[in-house]
């Protein structure tokens, strides 16, 4: 169990993955994490949280109880939904480059591993302090591994998800979750 910085945590883990896939497939593109509005000058992905659910496979759960009934633990299992969106030079081909690297990238790697968050910790207390506030989370003590899977959407899905954001056009994008970010509000229930 995580406390609250466990969502951004995953979400930097995400970017901090990518980065040199990215990099190596377009040369000068980026990794963002961002809304998908946001108009981008320069090649490279971007990594939208659009969604976090209650997980479905431990919401059911049963919590070890107390002798007088009253649960242990106040503990959440949540799913975390990203929209990665690829931009670049169609004519190059860049964003379909950049989907294919993303996509055999998270395939090759699909747990975030206890090496990579404790990189993306230790950038956050780095002189550049990238992300810095995400010094105190505690991800990555946890026993637990977050994986990350394609969420296919239905294209209705996907047609509403961009209906969010009417003023932009749709570019090519993929949907992943990344599964199970358990959080601790630590404190009594």
């Amino acid at each position: 169990m995580s406390n609250f910085l466990a969502i951004a945590t995953v979400s930097a883990a995400i970017q901090r993955l990518l980065e040199p896939v990215v990099h190596a497939a377009v040369l000068g593109a980026n990794v963002w994490i961002d809304r998908p509005d946001v108009a981008r000058p320069t090649p490279g992905t971007n990594i939208y949280l659009h969604c976090a659910s209650v997980s479905p496979a431990l919401r059911h759960q049963e919590l070890p109880s107390r002798p007088d009934g009253t649960p242990a633990s106040s503990r959440i299992a949540v799913d975390l939904h990203y929209l990665l969106t690829f931009h670049g030079d169609e004519d190059q081909l860049e964003p379909q480059r950049l989907l294919g690297a993303v996509i055999a990238a998270l395939h090759a790697r699909p747990l975030i591993a206890a090496s990579l968050l404790t990189e993306v910790l230790t950038a956050a207390a780095e002189p550049q302090l990238r992300h810095s506030y995400l010094a105190a989370s505690d991800l990555a003590d946890t026993d637990e591994l977050v994986g990350l899977e394609p969420d296919p959407l239905i294209l209705e899905d996907l047609a509403k998800l961009w209906s969010l954001f009417p003023s932009v056009p749709y570019v090519l994008s993929s949907t992943y979750v990344a599964r199970t970010v358990t959080l601790d509000p630590g404190d009594e229930p």
